[in-house]
């Protein structure tokens, strides 16, 4: 077995507030990557709506979703995998109505083919790590070798 954390981040503290300004790095990378004999799985850490300065790109729920699951897509390619590897995803919502629910479900419809569905919990919350954040998403992906 090998570990590898990887980081894509170019600035060590992500703009995160509470950590901007000073010495102290997120203390986090994007993926950990775990090589077994035949196949690897990566944990992505939860992703929201930024842009690569760490700034949330809309206030709109919907673009909100298609730019978080953009962003993980990212991730896996920088791992040559894709969305379809994604065995389980953990999302936080700020807002769990009926309209953000079938949203959600409309987006993540465009990024998994039909029968690749991944296992996923849903959770309200009251907020995130980024103000304006309305949704983060972290998966688990497995890719065969």
């Amino acid at each position: 077995m090998r570990r590898t954390s990887v980081t894509l981040a170019k600035n060590p503290n992500r703009n995160i507030p509470g950590i901007i300004g000073t010495s102290i790095p997120a203390a986090f990378c994007d993926v950990v990557r775990v090589d077994l004999p035949t196949h690897s799985t990566l944990y992505v850490s939860g992703k929201l709506a930024t842009d690569e300065d760490g700034q949330i790109v809309s206030d709109s729920f919907e673009e909100q979703c298609e730019k978080t699951l953009s962003n993980i897509r990212d991730v896996l390619q920088s791992q040559d995998a894709k969305m379809d590897d994604i065995v389980r995803t953990l999302i936080f919502v700020t807002d769990l109505s009926d309209e953000n629910l079938r949203i959600l479900h409309d987006v993540r419809g465009r990024y998994f083919s039909e029968g690749t569905f991944p296992a996923s919990t849903l959770v309200e919350c009251s907020k995130l790590v980024r103000p304006g954040g309305l949704i983060e998403i972290e998966a688990e992906a497995i890719v065969k070798l």
